[in-house]
């Protein structure tokens, strides 16, 4: 007997499950992994400080709830850019991070990020490139 025998003589069923399963595994890259703009409520899984093509943070998150739950996504901060401490500060604030933080200790910050709980938004720029922003904290945070 084989999977599709299951649907016992619901051809209708049976034919949406086939054209639903075969566009989903024939979807490739971004299309796998890319999450649509939006608001989510999301988890902070990891921060890494990463030093290929010049000094840079990726932000890994898992979303929390709603139809993309456990899904992962991604902000990358590169610090090439005059204004890229600025962004750093304005997100680590969105985090609770305000007190003696220096770029000594920083690494240190960045470990402790795990876990949190955020509002974020996915906006896609004229560029089709998705830009996170972190828009609020969501669980209590030890600073």
């Amino acid at each position: 007997m084989g999977f599709l025998d299951a649907f016992e003589g619901e051809t209708e069923q049976q034919e949406n499950f086939v054209k639903s399963f075969t566009a989903e595994m024939e979807k490739e890259g971004d299309e796998l992994t890319k999450i649509p703009d939006g608001d989510y409520n999301v988890v902070v899984n990891k921060v890494v400080k990463k030093t290929n093509n010049g000094l840079k943070l990726v932000w890994e998150f898992i979303v929390s709830d709603g139809p993309f739950e456990r899904k992962h996504t991604w902000k990358t901060q590169n610090f090439k850019h005059e204004r890229s401490g600025e962004f750093l500060a304005k997100d680590l604030k969105v985090c609770g991070v305000e007190k003696d933080v220096n770029l000594d200790n920083l690494d240190e910050i960045l470990e402790t990020l795990t876990g949190l709980e955020l509002k974020i938004s996915i906006v896609t720029n004229t560029n089709g490139y998705q830009n996170t922003y972190l828009n609020k904290l969501t669980s209590n945070y030890p600073f």
